[in-house]
Parts: C-alpha cells; sequence; structure tokens
C-alpha cells in the first residue's frame, strides 16, 4: 500500500536516524561506511535498524495515536499469528493500529508494522485483511527493509567518480516517498533502480500469497486485495516509483499463482521456522518507548 503525501515526514525522520540527514543538518552519525546490513532471513535486523525502525514508529504513534478498540486489536493479532508462524523472520514483528480513517499501512525498519483503522474497514473480509498483513510482513520478512537502509546508507557514503549513487527512493508496502527536500540525489532514480524498488512490491505480494496458503487461506485473497486497494482512490499508484500500478501487480501475482513454481512448492511455507522462534508482538496498544540509554 502507498501512504499518501502526508504521511511522507516519516521517511524523513527514517532518513536522520539512519544517519542520512536532512538538507543543512548532519543527522546522527553513520554506521561504518560499507558494512552491509544482515539481511533479515541472516539473523534479523541489526540494533541500528530497529532503532531507527522504532524512532520512526514513535513518531506515527504520536501523531496519529493508537486505536484503543480492543476488538480491531483482536482481530489483527487472530489474522496475523498464523502469519508470523510461517513467515520466516528472524526479526520479531510488532504490528499497531494507527487511529486514522485513511486506508493504509506501512512496514518500517526493525519489523514495525502500522495499518490503519481505514483500512480494516474496507477490508472486512478476513481473508484480505490476513493478504494485506501478509504482504506487509513479507517485506520484513524478506530483508526489504534492510536491503533499502543499505541503499540509502552508502547514497550518503562518498563515492569515487563515475560510480552510481542514485537510489530508489523508498520499498515497502505504505513506506512513503521522500518529500521534495530531500537530497536530489535521491529524488531521481535510474529506470533499472525504480525497477528492484517494484519487484520487491512483487516479491512481497508472492510471499504473501505462499503465507496465505501455508495456513490455510486462498492465496488468491492477495489478488483479492489489489483489486479492492485498487478501488481506492487514495491509494492511486500510477505515477508511483516506489510501487507498480495495480493492473501491473495484479498480472504479476496471477502469472505466479499458475506457475509451476507456486503450484508445485507445497503447502508448506519455505521461510517457515521451528514453533519455539520468538514472533514479536501484536496489536498490544501502548507506545514504543524509547530504549534505555
Amino acid at each position: 500500500m502507498r501512504l499518501r503525501s502526508r504521511y511522507a515526514w516519516v521517511w524523513v525522520v527514517v532518513l536522520s536516524w539512519a544517519g542520512m540527514g536532512t538538507p543543512g543538518t548532519p543527522g546522527p552519525a553513520v554506521p561504518q561506511a560499507r558494512q552491509p546490513a544482515r539481511a533479515a532471513l541472516d539473523g534479523g535486523a541489526s540494533p541500528h535498524e530497529v532503532e531507527v525502525g522504532r524512532s520512526a514508529a514513535r513518531e506515527l504513534e504520536q501523531r496519529y495515536g493508537l486505536c484503543r478498540d480492543e476488538k480491531l486489536n483482536a482481530r489483527v493479532r487472530r489474522a496475523a499469528a498464523p502469519l508470523l508462524r510461517v513467515c520466516g523472520s528472524r526479526t520479531p514483528i510488532v504490528i499497531r493500529v494507527l487511529n486514522s480513517d485513511e486506508p493504509n499501512g506501512v512496514a518500517l525498519p526493525g519489523g514495525f508494522i502500522f495499518v490503519t483503522q481505514g483500512l480494516l474497514r474496507i477490508l472486512s473480509e478476513e481473508d484480505l485483511l490476513s493478504a494485506a498483513l501478509g504482504h506487509e510482513v513479507a517485506h520484513i520478512a524478506l530483508g526489504h527493509m534492510t536491503e533499502m537502509l543499505r541503499e540509502y546508507t552508502n547514497a550518503r557514503m562518498p563515492r569515487s567518480e563515475g560510480e552510481n549513487s542514485e537510489y530508489p527512493r523508498a520499498t515497502g508496502s505504505g513506506v512513503p516517498e521522500p518529500p521534495n527536500s530531500l537530497p536530489p540525489r535521491l529524488e531521481a532514480p535510474k529506470r533499472a533502480s525504480v525497477n528492484v524498488v517494484h519487484e520487491r512490491e512483487k516479491e512481497a505480494d508472492r510471499a504473501a500469497a505462499r503465507y496465505l496458503r501455508a495456513v490455510g487461506i486462498d492465496p488468491r485473497a492477495v489478488v483479492r486485495l489489489l483489486i479492492r486497494l485498487s478501488e481506492q482512490p487514495e491509494l492511486d499508484a500510477s505515477n508511483s516509483e516506489t510501487h507498480p500500478t495495480w493492473p501491473e501487480r495484479i498480472r504479476s501475482l496471477e502469472e505466479y499463482l499458475n506457475s509451476p513454481e507456486f503450484r508445485n512448492s507445497g503447502p508448506r511455507a519455505p521461510e517457515a521456522l521451528p514453533p519455539a522462534y520468538p514472533r514479536g508482538d501484536l496489536g498490544v496498544p501502548w507506545p514504543l518507548r524509547a530504549p534505555a540509554r
């Protein structure tokens, strides 16, 4: 999903805490240059990534507030629990419901996911809610947030002449595009980089379908989700550099669901972890606190 421009400030927070800073400000210290972040499937988010995500999550909670409706929170917990058992994320995942009427969701670095009350309202069917959560969970389980932070951090590092310094502006279902005040090199990604970001969205759609099948839900619910979201004017993706168009995503997912790769992969999600692995915190409505110093 794609958050509207009014949410774009969240990404300024993410970049600042990631060491990017905003124009005219130094930002926090940048991690050592060229040290690749650990992909989620290789052991979980790094402490730096978790701190970046926690800071952005606190900003979201403070600005919009958390949903206090226990029925809605319980609904999210029920839908998310089986997905977390099969997604294979080594990063504990925190899911919250924002007190916002706009239908949307966002995955942040470090395992933080937010969905809005508006999204829950338009997804009254439980299988569509599971599909939406599965997509967001996939971005974390597949390491997309880790990759994105590495790209942004590397974009700030000094580069030799002729080396490509342009990276895609954001990734993740619902991760907002930075506003125009960001450095110019982050505002005009090359087409190949945009394609990488678009492929991550499609990859998360495919992973969500695998998760649904693994927990006994019709994987085509992801297709129905995309159709439902495409009908929302607030979620227009026709000119987005971070998201493919809805028809493109639907077509890509249909091809995957009809492919031998999906049909022959079996009912169990290949990403699944042992049952004893910690799953994270599901929808508990309290503010995220700053870590002890």
